[in-house]
């Protein structure tokens, strides 16, 4: 991983798919967590590729704060519309 995210890195999943879109696209999404104990950060990204440019966001937080966080993540991929 960057500078940002302490090892070890552990990749929690890495999807595709009908059912993983970004603005109606077929995206690809990947969740993964870093460093150890109270220093464990919990990250996923999605993005999606059209006309040759890729278009992506992510969510990386303290382990202990991502499932409260996840909803603000949730909602970014549910709005997210590509530009004219």
């Amino acid at each position: 991983m960057n500078g940002s995210c302490a090892a070890p890195y552990n990749r929690v999943a890495l999807r595709d798919g009908a059912d993983i879109t970004l603005a109606d696209q077929k995206a690809a999404e990947l969740e993964y967590t870093c460093g150890t104990g109270g220093q464990t950060r919990h990250g996923i990204w999605r993005v999606t590729v059209q006309n040759g440019k890729a278009y992506q966001f992510f969510l990386t937080v303290p382990d202990n704060l991502y499932a409260a966080s996840k909803p603000i993540y949730d909602e970014m991929v549910r709005s997210y519309r590509l530009g004219a």
